[in-house]
């Protein structure tokens, strides 16, 4: 996870020396961007703009202190996914849902199949006594 201390180092690593483009985004004159750089300092505002650019646009506060964006891929300290997964989470959802609803009502009439299958059982039992007795001929 990247951490940045110091406005020097998150200013490079959004812009890469940039300033032209870093005085063009944060609306100032690169005069300004120099100074901050220089200084090592800039208004609150601009240090946490920097840092949600830097992190990937993501709040700079729990649960997200640790998440960052690269790429297609958010990565977590669970893992990494892609932005599509995530797109699908509720479908996931639904579906784990659905499925333990099913498993649940298969083991509540687990009792009642296993009742009628006895009730089969003992049918066929007394059928096949009866052919054993029963005399042919």
């Amino acid at each position: 996870m990247i951490e940045f201390r110091d406005f020097r180092t998150l200013l490079v690593h959004v812009y890469a020396f940039n300033y032209k483009e870093a005085a063009s985004d944060l609306g100032v004159t690169t005069k300004t961007i120099h100074r901050w750089y220089e200084n090592n300092k800039a208004p609150t505002h601009v240090v946490k703009y920097l840092m949600i650019v830097a992190r990937g646009y993501l709040p700079d506060r729990e649960p997200y202190i640790r998440w960052y964006i690269k790429g297609d891929y958010i990565h977590t300290p669970y893992g990494r996914f892609l932005a599509a997964e995530l797109e699908f989470l509720n479908h996931y959802k639904w579906s784990a849902r659905r499925y333990a609803d099913i498993a649940r009502n298969r083991r509540e009439r687990m009792p009642d199949i296993e009742k009628r299958l006895k009730g089969l059982i003992d049918e066929a039992s007394s059928m096949l006594s009866m052919i054993r007795n029963s005399k042919v001929g």
